[in-house]
Parts: C-alpha cells; sequence; structure tokens
C-alpha cells in the first residue's frame, strides 16, 4: 500500500513533511491576511510555531534524513525556511516602521534562533526529566512565554535601560 500511494518509504516520509509544513505555511499566511501590529504577528508566529513542533517534533531531522538520502527530496529549507525568512523579513520592516523592533535584524538568524530554541527541547528531550520537568501543557506554556520574552527583549527598539 505504502508503495502504490507514495513510491516507497521515502514518498511516505515525504508526504508526511509535506503536510505538516503546508499547515504551518497556511498558519503563516493567515497572519500575513489579519495585518495585526508586528508584535502581535511575532507573538502569534511563535506560539503556533512552537506547537507545531510539539505536533511534529520529528520534522527537521526528519527531512534531514531524507535530503540526505535523496536529492530529489523536497526539503524544509524550500517549503519553509525560504518563505518563512521572506515573511520574516517583512515583520521585521514593519516592526521598524512601528518602532517596536530595533532595525538590522538579520531574519535568517531570527529563523534559525526560533527554529533552534524548538528544535533543541525536543532533541534533548531527555534533559526534561532529568531536570525534574516534563513536556506537557504547562511546561509548554512556560517554554513559550520564556521564548516570548526573549525575542520581545532581543528586538525590542527600546534602549536596554528601558525594558521590563
Amino acid at each position: 500500500m505504502v508503495s502504490y500511494c507514495f513510491g516507497g518509504k521515502d514518498g511516505l516520509l515525504q508526504a508526511l513533511i509535506e503536510r505538516a509544513v503546508q499547515g504551518m505555511m497556511r498558519e503563516q499566511r493567515r497572519l500575513e491576511e489579519l495585518a495585526l501590529p508586528a508584535q502581535e504577528t511575532l507573538e502569534l508566529h511563535v506560539t503556533a510555531t512552537i506547537r507545531n513542533f510539539v505536533r511534529y517534533p520529528y520534522l527537521s531531522s526528519l527531512s534531514e534524513r531524507i535530503q540526505a538520502g535523496e536529492r530529489a527530496a523536497v526539503g524544509m529549507s524550500t517549503t519553509f525556511a525560504g518563505p518563512t525568512i521572506a515573511f520574516y523579513e517583512e515583520l521585521l520592516r514593519r516592526g521598524v516602521v512601528e518602532g517596536v523592533f530595533r532595525a538590522h535584524i538579520d531574519p535568517t538568524l531570527l529563523l534559525f534562533s526560533i527554529v533552534g530554541m524548538c528544535e533543541f527541547l525536543f532533541a534533548a528531550s531527555t534533559w526534561l526529566a532529568d531536570t525534574g520537568e516534563e513536556l506537557d501543557e504547562a511546561f509548554i506554556e512556560r517554554f513559550t512565554a520564556h521564548t516570548l520574552r526573549l525575542l520581545r527583549q532581543g528586538l525590542s527598539a527600546e534602549p536596554v535601560a528601558n525594558r521590563r
């Protein structure tokens, strides 16, 4: 059945990646269409990104494995990273105009930072038990609030002395 429907295991895995990424990209387009203030858009986007990593913790590593084994595979860099970097470029530009983000933030590094924080949470999932934590709703909410605080303060147009 897998061979018939997907052409093999790699095709099945690729379809799984595409399904997850399409959902994330739909959410990103929805946020663009809402035209909310930049800070609010970023917060909704990051919250959705964290939730997607909770739903699909294997997504990036699976994409890397498929690409390593098959040149024809469409990876996360094509389907997610490129469009998300463009989304960040526009979001950061709007945030600078609105006076909430500082200028000259690299959208590619912002992508690596956000995805990196999310990926590490799952790459080091065994650390959770070692630290007495559990990947439950309360922890995900704490992680989301912490990540948003880091981003708000790191992107803020306000001088460091004025930040809360």
